[in-house]
């Protein structure tokens, strides 16, 4: 018996559902990654994060040939020839069956549905396994037998159903004797542009995210929930680009933060309490996938605030992406993102609610820019993230909370230290002057004044959301 094990946004080999299903009762394993770059181009993926994906495609083969599965990786333009090109594969293998771990988006799922179409009308079987979240969605409903629209309901109920339903994790499947009979690992359909510069910051491999991992659960967890907040400082796990690739599983990361609490998840280590709110914000914002299936095709949860005259881009949009609003925040976010293609959480936001709020310009292109620079990119989390700062979607921000950028580089940045790892130019001002700087000061270090008055410019969008508040 052959089995073909289809891998997605779950490059790894341990607590693979999908693949441990795939080898058991002794079965031989082909394994297959299609890679759509075509597909990927029109979905805007960063050049940071497929640079990642190819990397970590050479090093998931050689992890799989340890266990004796060969890696096909097959080149399709998109997702409309997936089905067919598997079954290709599939029927030249002898292949019964095709296991693959479920993906959200929309897309995907059209493509997913395709695919077991096809297979299952050549009666070659598709075995779907729960990966991406702690809980699949739809397992979590309010009492209507609904998808919960409020983060904090969401928790509740999610923290009483994973008491009874959460599996765990599962095991990497047994080393195999390479069978000679399949064929071996073809040559990838991609060259990989060298670059040492996100090779450091960005290592691949299972065994460095469950380094990074280890040390974030051990020297960075403890104070998590104090220091989170403080761009500035090494408080961040950052190691959301291993999640949004699968190299590591949210249920790893769930296991570790249990195995220095307790066992618990709600009590107990406040840096524990406040890291498993975020993997379950990231939870929340796949189980909207499913539940409102229009957040794929880029429409606001909240559909009156499209009635707000967004901005559809120009001069000020320019300075944004550039990093040359004038508000050092801001800009410093910009420029990490684009040197790092990484972006601190608290500033995601800052920097996001400045496009929607002091801009007035549509979230769509901040969030689509993002994803076009973002090692991390993930669909459901950064719409999520957008539509929160912009106020058009579930759970978002009142429209009338509006960060004010200086007050909150000043708050989480009181010694200017992220400021002035990312805006050199500013370097040499002191602690107060570099949060905003004066007109003289700005004149003399090359740096733009200020693109907006952002007190004038969040009662400008306050009024805009008031007035379709009240006409919906």
């Amino acid at each position: 018996m052959i089995h073909l094990m289809w891998f997605r946004t779950d490059l790894r080999v341990y607590d693979n559902p999908a693949l441990y299903a795939a080898c058991a009762h002794g079965a031989r394993v082909v394994a297959v990654f299609l890679y759509a770059d075509e597909q990927w181009q029109k979905h805007g993926i960063a050049p940071v994060k497929l640079n990642f994906l190819q990397r970590q495609l050479v090093s998931l083969a050689q992890d799989l040939a340890r266990l004796g599965i060969p890696l096909r990786v097959l080149p399709v333009p998109t997702y409309a020839s997936a089905a067919e090109q598997l079954l290709a594969l599939a029927l030249s293998e002898g292949a019964k069956h095709i296991y693959a771990n479920q993906e959200y988006e929309l897309n995907e799922r059209i493509r997913d549905d395709q695919v077991e179409q096809l297979f299952k009308a050549r009666n070659l079987g598709v075995i779907w396994s729960h990966d991406q979240c702690l809980l699949a969605p739809g397992s979590v409903l309010n009492g209507e037998a609904k998808f919960y629209q409020n983060f904090s309901a969401f928790r509740r109920k999610w923290l009483t159903v994973w008491k009874s339903e959460y599996s765990g994790l599962t095991p990497a499947p047994a080393i195999r004797e390479a069978d000679s009979a399949l064929p071996g690992m073809i040559d990838f359909p991609f060259v990989i542009n060298p670059n040492k510069h996100w090779e450091k910051l960005w290592a691949v491999g299972e065994a460095q995210a469950h380094l990074r991992l280890m040390h974030f659960i051990e020297k960075k967890l403890p104070g998590y929930a104090t220091c989170r907040d403080f761009p500035g400082e090494p408080g961040s796990s950052v190691i959301s680009p291993y999640l949004a690739l699968g190299i590591l599983s949210v249920r790893q990361c769930l296991q570790a933060a249990r195995s220095v609490n307790m066992g618990q998840i709600e009590d107990g280590s406040p840096g524990v309490v406040s890291w498993v709110n975020e993997l379950l914000w990231r939870e929340f914002y796949r189980h909207l996938l499913i539940g409102f299936p229009r957040l794929c095709r880029y429409q606001p949860f909240k559909p009156e605030t499209d009635r707000v005259p967004w901005l559809a881009g120009g001069s000020l949009f320019d300075a944004w992406c550039n990093g040359r609003t004038g508000f050092p925040l801001v800009d410093a976010g910009i420029r990490q993102l684009l040197r790092t293609g990484w972006m601190h959480n608290r500033v995601r936001m800052v920097v996001a609610m400045f496009l929607t709020k002091d801009l007035m310009i549509d979230w769509r292109l901040g969030e689509k820019f993002f994803m076009k620079h973002l090692v991390d990119g993930d669909f459901a989390s950064n719409n999520g993230g957008w539509q929160w700062s912009a106020s058009t979607g579930v759970d978002a921000a009142p429209y009338f909370r509006v960060f004010n950028p200086e007050l909150q580089s000043r708050r989480f940045d009181p010694d200017g230290k992220y400021l002035r790892k990312f805006i050199p130019e500013l370097s040499d001002l002191d602690n107060k002057s570099i949060h905003n700087p004066t007109v003289a000061q700005r004149e003399v270090r090359g740096y733009p004044q200020a693109i907006v008055d952002h007190r004038a410019a969040a009662e400008m969008v306050k009024g805009y959301f008031k007035h379709v508040a009240m006409t919906s």
